[in-house]
C-alpha cells in the first residue's frame, strides 16, 4: 500500500517562505511545519523565494 501525503497548503507555503527568509535552514523549517523537506523546497521556490547556498559541514 502506498501512503500519499497531503499537499502543502498555501498557508504553509507562505509561512515556510517567511520562516526560511528569516534565517532557519530548509530542514529546520520543514521539521517545524511537519512537511517533507523536498515538497516544501519546491513549494517555496514556486512561490518566489530565493534559496541560500547550502551550508558546508565543518570537518575536524
Amino acid at each position: 500500500m502506498v501512503v500519499r501525503r497531503q499537499p502543502i497548503t498555501p498557508e504553509q507555503v507562505s509561512e515556510a517562505a517567511q520562516l526560511y527568509e528569516a534565517g532557519p535552514s530548509l530542514s529546520q523549517v520543514a521539521k517545524r511545519l511537519e512537511v517533507n523537506q523536498e515538497t516544501m523546497r519546491m513549494a517555496i521556490l514556486k512561490a518566489g523565494a530565493v534559496l541560500r547556498e547550502p551550508t558546508k559541514a565543518k570537518t575536524a
